[in-house]
């Protein structure tokens, strides 16, 4: 669903008032094989959140990150689009663009300009095979720029791609202590049992405990 279109201009409120209402489960289901199950499931909470808090929808930027499912991008385009506040809409894993971008918007309209830049990326300046002789900005590309004094690179060259890191083979040897309940033989049911577990550090997975060695052991 395009959430600019005109077509869905009035309806959408109605649909974030109707998610609320749904049990993910099903949502899950039905967006989970089109490889949108965390959108389904931050969906539904946003839309439980909303409507709990009175069904008004936050106008800032700041207000509406707060909301499940909805980042940096998202929230700097509503908040621009729909709300006339000057924030650009740039994904949040680009904290220096984003500065910059901030700079450029315009603050009497704001929703035109973030539109405008989106529509410019999505048509003109595409990643495979961008429209250089139609782009309104050729004046002020840095890559359009190098690619003309240098023949060995192309405005395709950018942005530059991180290397990927190649990924490392691990062998480890795994101790389980078990520590049985009162009473319970090794060959009974291990209902009752503890496991010795550790809590990794800022939010992770419970895991057994490990210990990092230098040895090689012979397989």
């Amino acid at each position: 669903m395009q959430q600019t279109s005109p077509t869905v201009e009035h309806t959408w409120l109605l649909f974030i008032f109707l998610l609320s209402f749904c049990k993910f489960e099903g949502s899950e289901c039905d967006l989970g094989s089109f490889g949108l199950l965390s959108e389904s499931s931050f969906s539904f909470r946003g839309g439980k959140k909303i409507v709990a808090e009175g069904g008004s929808i936050p106008k800032t930027a700041s207000m509406l990150r707060k909301i499940p499912g909805i980042g940096d991008y998202t929230s700097g385009a509503i908040a621009s689009i729909a709300f006339k506040e000057a924030v650009p809409v740039v994904d949040g894993n680009v904290n220096l663009l984003r500065e910059i971008a901030a700079q450029l918007v315009d603050p009497l309209r704001p929703g035109h300009f973030n539109q405008a830049l989106m529509e410019l990326g999505a048509t003109v300046c595409t990643p495979l095979n961008p429209s250089c002789s139609s782009c309104p900005a050729t004046e002020f590309c840095h890559a359009l720029s190098t690619a003309k004094h240098d023949s060995t690179v192309a405005v395709t060259d950018y942005p530059v791609k991180a290397v990927k890191v190649k990924q490392r083979s691990d062998f480890c040897a795994v101790c389980v202590v078990e520590l049985l309940g009162r009473g319970t033989s090794l060959d009974e049911n291990h209902s009752s049992s503890k496991f010795v577990l550790v809590k990794r550090p800022d939010g992770g997975l419970l895991a057994f405990r490990s210990i990092r060695v230098s040895i090689c052991l012979n397989r």
